[in-house]
């Protein structure tokens, strides 16, 4: 793992970029976080979204995409979440050159309150800084306190939308609600 975060004086928490050879563990990480978060809202017991999003294939698949960055969130050098990005993908009003996505920040519930998602957020501006970024964008449940914690971190309500059945079939009816935020850099 080539670490690109240096941690700040005083603190425990790195960020790291993913290569082929962490495969096995965000997989691993980005499961065990997702089942601690989200199991509630499917119908099968995530089964269809983890398939899709934390199998072998599908994170080998991410890591050779050039425009897709996947992160190891470490605490005491043991990893406890992974960040996935897009770093060029369009977003309303922006061009693809000026708008980076955060797709997945996904942190196990053991790691709560000791500032990690702050630490992510900052790691996420800063690296959109570094890319020439204008607004970094994202997608949230409605019903995820996780949408509280992007407000907090300066992320304004775009528009809301309801997830597709055709892309999530089993997700629950009562969890589709979803809300585009961004940030303006």
């Amino acid at each position: 793992m080539e670490e690109i975060d240096q941690p700040e004086k005083g603190t425990e928490i790195t960020i790291v970029r993913c290569t082929p050879e962490n495969i096995d563990t965000v997989v691993r990480i980005g499961r065990c976080s997702y089942k601690q978060h989200y199991l509630h809202i499917w119908k099968d017991k995530g089964g269809f979204y983890m398939e899709k999003n934390f199998s072998r294939k599908a994170v080998e698949n991410d890591l050779q995409n050039p425009d897709f960055g996947y992160f190891l969130v470490c605490f005491e050098k043991q990893p406890i979440g992974i960040l996935k990005i897009v770093k060029d993908h369009t977003l309303v009003g922006y061009r693809a050159a000026e708008a980076l996505e955060i797709e997945k920040i996904y942190i196990v519930r053991e790691a709560a309150g000791k500032g990690v998602g702050d630490r992510v957020m900052d790691f996420v501006k800063d690296y959109a800084r570094k890319l020439g970024k204008k607004v970094i964008w994202l997608n949230v449940m409605d019903t995820s306190p996780a949408l509280a914690f992007y407000k907090k971190s300066g992320f304004r309500p775009v528009f809301r939308y309801t997830m597709n059945t055709m892309d999530f079939p089993p997700i629950k009816e009562e969890y589709r609600g979803m809300t585009r935020m961004k940030l303006l850099l």
